[in-house]
């Protein structure tokens, strides 16, 4: 029991009804069932944090890889635009050669085009090819893969 500094013994609550009262002391229900209730808000709470953190590692996840796969589309775009400015200066450079030579005009036409003047003559060359290899008309006769006789 606790004690006054004066070492009297200290009186009972006024709750409990006095020293000796008659009224029963507090009893908890059946064990684990309140632990239980308690513990169930508790219990929620964590659940619904780890559903938060699914889903956002869920949407942090698809954030990376549509940055990832946009890194590769503009790459590709980057080569795609570098390859094209090679060709345009390519044919400015042919387009300045024609406009200032008319040889460059009928070379260009003679070899791009197959253009020939009046009065020339064209001789095709064929390279001489193999003949076709002969079509067998039997077929094959086939092989089993397992017998059984022996």
């Amino acid at each position: 029991m606790p004690h006054r500094p004066d070492r009297q013994v200290q009186p009972a609550a006024a709750h409990r009804g006095g020293a000796r009262g008659r009224r029963p002391l507090p009893r908890r229900g059946r064990a684990g069932t309140r632990t239980a209730v308690k513990r169930l808000p508790l219990l929620l709470l964590g659940l619904g944090a780890l559903l938060a953190l699914g889903v956002l590692s869920s949407v942090v996840t698809q954030g990376f890889q549509e940055v990832a796969r946009a890194e590769q589309e503009r790459a590709a775009l980057e080569a795609e635009k570098a390859r094209l400015e090679r060709s345009i200066a390519e044919l400015e450079a042919t387009l300045s050669a024609l406009r200032g030579s008319p040889a460059a005009v009928e070379s260009m036409a003679r070899l791009d085009l197959g253009w020939i003047r009046p009065g020339e003559t064209v001789l095709i060359l064929a390279t001489p090819t193999l003949p076709p290899l002969p079509v067998s008309t039997t077929e094959p006769t086939p092989t089993p893969v397992y017998s059984l006789q022996r």
